[in-house]
């Protein structure tokens, strides 16, 4: 009995021939034998792997279609990101410079409220003093008025009463 033993490129699937039968070892030493007059399943056999491979290819392409697809929609969603992220920095920055301005725009409206609380205060008093003033006019006045046609000329000349 003659025996062949065939090694595949990576070292790890072996086919062994003998007179009567060849067999298959695989990667982690299982394997199956065909006798050769049973050539009939051999080919069986072959189609089958050949439909296994051609699924795998199928589902392999299925997947990496998939993965790009998704590889390119993360791109997209990393591009929105990045664009909502410098948005939000924008944004950030404006809100620091409204701050700032509504800020000084506050201390402003105190420093006005507080000029016109001090101007309504000089405002009173002036009305105050008119007041007095009036009352003071209007007391002399009187005084005028009850003094005899000769006292009010001498006042008028003189200033004296």
């Amino acid at each position: 009995m003659s025996e062949a033993i065939f090694v595949s490129k990576n070292g790890k699937s072996r086919m062994q021939i003998s007179d009567d039968e060849f067999t298959i070892i695989f990667d982690d030493d299982s394997s199956i034998s065909f006798p050769f007059n049973s050539s009939y399943e051999f080919v069986n056999w072959l189609d089958e792997q050949n439909e296994l491979i051609n699924n795998l290819l199928n589902e392999n392409h299925e997947f990496t279609s998939k993965l790009n697809t998704n590889n390119k929609q993360m791109k997209i969603l990393e591009e929105n990101m990045n664009f909502e992220k410098n948005n939000a920095k924008e944004l950030l920055h404006q809100i620091a410079e409204i701050n700032v301005d509504f800020r000084k725009n506050r201390e402003e409206y105190n420093e006005l409220k507080n000029d016109y609380r001090e101007s309504k205060l000089k405002v009173y008093k002036k009305e105050q003093e008119v007041e007095r003033l009036e009352a003071d006019l209007h007391s002399e006045i009187k005084k005028l008025m009850d003094m005899s046609f000769i006292q009010r000329l001498k006042f008028a000349f003189t200033g004296e009463l």
